[in-house]
């Protein structure tokens, strides 16, 4: 799964390393941004990003609840002493 997401993210990055080819139609020197010919699915996409983005979350949900409960220790800790 991982190995994937990581050549999706490989792939946009080589397409828009400085986060300008997808909000500019053209560059500073006036020439388009992508080819004629390039196209992108989003819906593709998305598909491609689904899974490694819910398991992130799940993460990002596991790490904020083990954060709170590290805190609440500490606090208890403090007002013992």
């Amino acid at each position: 799964m991982f190995r994937e997401f990581e050549k999706v993210v490989r792939d946009v990055g080589r397409l828009d390393s400085g986060s300008y080819t997808f909000r500019y139609p053209v560059n500073k020197k006036n020439k388009a941004s992508v080819s004629h010919h390039f196209g992108f699915n989003v819906l593709e996409f998305a598909e491609q990003v689904e899974k490694p983005i819910r398991f992130l979350d799940g993460a990002v949900a596991g790490l904020e609840e083990e954060w709170h409960e590290a805190s609440e220790a500490y606090a208890e800790q403090r007002a013992s002493e």
